[in-house]
């Protein structure tokens, strides 16, 4: 993947299908934090946001997604794993019908005010809606207005679950978690060099701990901005797992 892929993706599937968001939120990945992926939500008006890797503590509803995804993709490849992104289109499909236990809904009718209707039963949907029509179009607008007024409670309500779902997992790490790498803006710390980590990417006499950089921000969840002693600011945020105390 590379940044225009990721232009065009936002262009075809989201911008095109439900109108320019005023934000986006992506992961710290090299291709989200091109001079491009910068330019063009700075153009159509668009707040860019970026998320530590793989951090379900910091971002657990992309995490928590993922996982799902992960789940029907095992299920659906059975062959050629390495050609899994030609099912990814389908395995979403399934993923955003699918009810989620922390919201009593799915994700396909919170957008759309309605579960999503399969193939045997497009015809007799569609003549139940003409023959409302014909016989009391008043009626059926009466009866539109108040599935978007219901949808829009579902939605307040998926809103309060999720609020409370998340407080709940909070509650569970923070008891079962002890974090030791606790920084305050304006420490020094070590940056793990996580590209040089696999075996055979790094020489055996290589230090893994890079730095020392300044903890320049603490954007909280444990998660924070560095600069170099060169005052350079690093704005791709990291997670204190990743740091360590430097002490000269």
């Amino acid at each position: 993947m590379n940044d225009q892929e990721v232009i065009n993706f936002l262009q075809q599937n989201i911008i095109s299908r439900f109108n320019i968001p005023t934000s986006l939120v992506f992961e710290n990945k090299s291709y989200f934090s091109s001079l491009i992926i910068y330019d063009f939500p700075l153009e159509n008006g668009i707040i860019l946001k970026h998320l530590a890797n793989f951090y379900p503590q910091g971002n657990c509803l992309d995490e928590y997604t993922n996982k799902n995804l992960i789940h029907v993709i095992k299920k659906t490849i059975f062959s050629e794993q390495q050609n899994w992104h030609f099912a990814l289109v389908n395995d979403l499909w399934v993923d955003r019908v699918t009810p989620r236990p922390s919201l009593n809904t799915s994700p396909y009718f919170l957008v759309y005010g309605k579960e999503a209707i399969f193939s045997p039963n497009i015809y007799l949907f569609a003549y139940k809606l003409s023959q409302e029509s014909q016989g009391n179009p008043c009626l059926l607008m009466q009866r539109r207005m108040e599935t978007l007024h219901k949808l829009q409670e579902e939605k307040l309500k998926a809103k309060e679950k999720i609020s409370l779902h998340q407080n709940h997992i909070k509650r569970c790490f923070d008891k079962k978690s002890t974090w030791k790498n606790k920084f305050s803006v304006g420490n020094l710390a070590l940056k793990w060099d996580k590209a040089h980590e696999d075996k055979g990417r790094h020489t055996n006499f290589q230090s893994l701990w890079i730095g020392p950089f300044i903890v320049q921000e603490n954007l909280g969840q444990h998660i924070y901005h560095l600069q170099s002693l060169g005052r350079k600011i690093d704005y791709l945020p990291i997670t204190g797992k990743e740091l360590k105390h430097y002490f000269e």
